[in-house]
Protein backbone atom coordinates (compact mmCIF):
# COMPACT_ATOMS: atom_id res chain seq x y z
CA UNK A 1 0.00 0.00 0.00
CA UNK A 2 0.99 3.66 -0.87
CA UNK A 3 1.54 5.52 2.06
CA UNK A 4 -1.52 7.87 1.24
CA UNK A 5 -3.54 4.22 1.49
CA UNK A 6 -2.66 3.29 4.68
CA UNK A 7 -3.57 6.95 5.74
CA UNK A 8 -7.10 7.06 4.29
CA UNK A 9 -7.25 3.25 6.28
CA UNK A 10 -6.60 4.53 9.27
CA UNK A 11 -3.75 2.43 9.54
CA UNK A 12 -1.08 5.42 10.02
CA UNK A 13 -1.79 8.60 11.24
CA UNK A 14 -1.94 11.30 9.80
CA UNK A 15 1.11 13.95 10.97
CA UNK A 16 0.73 17.35 10.98
CA UNK A 17 2.17 18.08 7.82
CA UNK A 18 -0.45 15.57 6.04
CA UNK A 19 -1.45 18.50 3.59
CA UNK A 20 2.60 18.83 2.52
CA UNK A 21 2.33 15.42 2.26
CA UNK A 22 -0.87 15.36 -0.07
CA UNK A 23 1.10 17.71 -3.07
CA UNK A 24 4.43 15.44 -2.82
CA UNK A 25 4.75 12.19 -5.61
CA UNK A 26 6.07 9.65 -3.03
CA UNK A 27 2.63 9.75 -0.66
CA UNK A 28 1.19 7.86 -3.42
CA UNK A 29 3.84 5.22 -4.02
CA UNK A 30 4.83 1.79 -2.69
CA UNK A 31 8.24 2.40 -1.00
CA UNK A 32 11.04 -0.79 -1.82
CA UNK A 33 14.53 -1.26 -1.29
CA UNK A 34 17.48 -2.89 -2.77
CA UNK A 35 19.10 -3.20 0.95
CA UNK A 36 18.12 -5.58 3.20
CA UNK A 37 19.98 -3.64 6.13
CA UNK A 38 17.96 -0.59 5.53
CA UNK A 39 14.38 -2.98 5.29
CA UNK A 40 15.59 -4.55 8.33
CA UNK A 41 15.73 -1.01 10.12
CA UNK A 42 12.63 -0.03 8.73
CA UNK A 43 10.81 -3.11 9.99
CA UNK A 44 12.23 -2.37 13.06
CA UNK A 45 10.39 1.12 13.41
CA UNK A 46 7.46 0.02 11.87
CA UNK A 47 6.40 -2.75 14.93
CA UNK A 48 4.93 -0.19 16.71
CA UNK A 49 2.36 0.03 14.27
CA UNK A 50 -0.99 -2.41 14.14
CA UNK A 51 -1.07 -4.11 11.66
CA UNK A 52 2.35 -5.74 12.54
CA UNK A 53 4.84 -5.06 9.74
CA UNK A 54 6.40 -7.74 7.71
CA UNK A 55 9.22 -8.24 4.49
CA UNK A 56 8.36 -9.56 1.52
CA UNK A 57 11.18 -10.16 -1.00
CA UNK A 58 10.77 -9.95 -4.70
CA UNK A 59 10.75 -8.03 -7.94
CA UNK A 60 9.29 -5.11 -8.64
CA UNK A 61 8.25 -4.30 -12.64
CA UNK A 62 7.12 -1.50 -14.40
CA UNK A 63 4.38 -4.06 -16.13
CA UNK A 64 2.25 -3.03 -12.84
CA UNK A 65 3.22 0.44 -12.50
CA UNK A 66 6.47 2.72 -13.05
CA UNK A 67 9.36 3.10 -10.50
CA UNK A 68 11.87 4.85 -9.86
CA UNK A 69 15.22 5.03 -7.39
CA UNK A 70 14.39 7.65 -4.44
CA UNK A 71 16.96 10.25 -4.98
CA UNK A 72 18.18 10.92 -1.76
CA UNK A 73 17.74 14.87 0.03
CA UNK A 74 21.17 15.23 -0.19
CA UNK A 75 22.08 14.44 -3.81
CA UNK A 76 23.20 10.91 -2.66
CA UNK A 77 21.56 7.83 -4.40
CA UNK A 78 19.54 5.71 -2.33
CA UNK A 79 18.58 2.12 -1.94
CA UNK A 80 14.47 3.06 -1.40
CA UNK A 81 12.02 2.99 -4.58
CA UNK A 82 9.04 4.65 -4.90
CA UNK A 83 6.41 2.41 -6.93
CA UNK A 84 3.25 3.73 -7.99
CA UNK A 85 0.82 0.43 -8.92
CA UNK A 86 -1.51 0.87 -11.34
CA UNK A 87 -5.02 1.00 -10.14
CA UNK A 88 -6.07 -2.62 -9.96
CA UNK A 89 -2.19 -3.91 -9.78
CA UNK A 90 -1.58 -7.16 -7.43
CA UNK A 91 2.27 -7.83 -7.24
CA UNK A 92 1.71 -9.93 -4.26
CA UNK A 93 1.65 -12.89 -6.30
CA UNK A 94 5.42 -12.42 -7.67
CA UNK A 95 6.74 -11.68 -3.64
CA UNK A 96 7.10 -14.10 -1.18
CA UNK A 97 7.19 -13.31 2.65
CA UNK A 98 10.38 -13.50 4.48
CA UNK A 99 9.79 -15.49 7.54
CA UNK A 100 12.61 -15.47 10.95
CA UNK A 101 15.40 -13.75 10.61
CA UNK A 102 17.36 -11.84 7.60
Amino acid sequence: MSTYEETMQGLRPKGRSWQRELKKPGTYATSCSCDMEEIQGTLNCLQMYNPPAFIMKGEASFELGPLRKTPGADGWETTHIDWWLYKDADPSDQFQRIEGDI
